[in-house]
């Protein structure tokens, strides 16, 4: 009998952005594909575009447990921002996650990470959109 597992169900064929592929991967399961959907505008309604206001809702609750563990941790308040990618289920639980750029402070980048685990978004994705996004996470203070 196969062990059951909490991974998400590999990614469809048919999912790729209108690009010509690279070598490696992205762990999200992204690929160029030419007539793949537009990620960023190209005469019609782009991906970008249609989910924004989702994507701002991940990027506010994710930044929200940011603020709270830096304070906890007791960091100055200042100008952060790094980029994460993250592949959310479909309830809006964050289930992989990686830091792309860094914040220049290691500390700060293992806040983040710790940020991203214990988030799990308060609306669900809505249907259709793709579940892997990079987003920028910035603070000023």
């Amino acid at each position: 009998e196969e062990a059951e597992t909490d991974d998400p169900p590999p990614m469809d064929d048919n999912l790729g952005i209108d690009a010509e592929g690279e070598a490696g991967s992205d762990s999200f399961g992204l690929l160029g594909k030419k007539g793949g959907a537009p990620v960023i505008g190209s005469g019609g309604r782009s991906l970008m575009t249609q989910y924004a206001w989702y994507n701002q809702i991940v990027e506010r609750e994710i930044r929200r447990n940011v603020d709270n563990l830096l304070k906890r941790e007791g960091f100055p308040s200042g100008s952060i921002k790094a980029q994460a990618s993250l592949f959310l289920d479909d309830n809006g639980g964050i289930v992989r996650y990686a830091v792309h750029e860094s914040s220049g402070n290691a500390k700060i980048d293992e806040i983040l990470l710790k940020a991203l685990a214990m988030t799990s978004i308060s609306q669900r994705p809505p249907e259709g959109m793709p579940r892997g996004m990079r987003i920028v996470i910035s603070t000023r203070g």
